[in-house]
């Protein structure tokens, strides 16, 4: 005669916890792969759940980047004057540079670009539009000379 003290009658009757995304019922599960009842704390040793808060930061940032499509510069002349161009998030600030030299009246005129209020000279051309934190937009001024 078989025993029936192996036997669940509820199943489910043993779990206290699940980890998010696990929602099947034990009886999906394929055999041996549970060693004991879930409780809190429980660790697995699949790759997956060795996921450190830096790859949680790295993946939200990478999931809000793919979200912003473009980046709006003004660009503000001495004479207060205004310009706005749109640039993709990942553009170089060397394609603003590259663009201004088109608009303005004498590109050959050395000139360079500052933020504000607490005035910051613009010196990396190589940076992106998302790094420099000019999205989803930005006011650069420009002026004329060599920066200091």
């Amino acid at each position: 005669m078989g025993s029936s003290c192996c036997q669940l009658k509820n199943p489910t009757s043993h779990i206290t916890w699940l980890p998010r995304g696990l929602n099947k019922r034990p009886t999906e599960w394929a055999i041996g792969s549970i060693s004991g009842p879930l409780q809190f704390g429980h660790q697995f040793n699949r790759p997956f759940y060795d996921f450190t808060p830096e790859d949680y930061y790295q993946a939200e940032d990478a999931k809000r980047r793919s979200t912003i499509t473009r980046a709006v510069i003004g660009v503000r002349f001495p004479d207060n004057r205004t310009v706005e161009a749109t640039f993709h998030p990942s553009d170089k600030i060397q394609s603003l540079v590259d663009y201004l030299r088109k608009v303005i009246a004498r590109p050959e005129l050395p000139f360079y670009l500052f933020t504000a209020p607490a005035k910051q000279v613009m010196r990396d051309m190589s940076q992106d539009f998302y790094s420099a934190g000019f999205v989803p937009g930005a006011v650069v001024h420009l002026t004329y000379g060599v920066p200091n």
